[in-house]
């Protein structure tokens, strides 16, 4: 089945990765998700080490019983550019690609609307 002929949703973390993938080919989905969800994937890492700190309140939202009381890292514009540095030197070291470390280090979700083409954020037809 051809990808024009497909009615599946591509899902959030996914959309946007074929385009990356014409421009820096030998980088692997694995690694371009790794990039975007990066926050998302260190996050309970630092609250498990209480560098960053949450609190359980049933009655502060109704969408969610978390109050954030302190972040710095994973929320913050400095915090995830330095996680998104450290990604791509790390991307490079190992590899020697330096474009797809440029692409690795520009993946994190506070950079991503600045940096990337909007044709990149694609989703399969309906």
């Amino acid at each position: 089945m051809s990808l024009a002929k497909s009615t599946t949703h591509v899902s959030r973390p996914l959309r946007g990765r074929a385009g990356e993938k014409r421009v820096v080919p030998k980088v692997s989905l694995g690694t371009l998700v790794l990039a975007a969800q990066l926050a998302d994937l260190v996050w309970p890492i630092l609250l498990l080490t209480r560098i960053e700190r949450v609190r359980i309140s049933p009655e502060i939202t109704a969408f969610s019983p978390l109050n954030f009381e302190y972040y710095p890292i994973t929320h913050s514009l400095f915090g995830i550019t330095a996680l998104g540095v450290l990604l791509a030197v790390t991307y490079f070291a190992v590899t020697r690609y330096r474009a797809g470390a440029w692409a690795v280090g520009i993946r994190s979700r506070w950079n991503l609307p600045s940096t990337l083409p909007a044709f990149t954020c694609i989703s399969a037809p309906r």
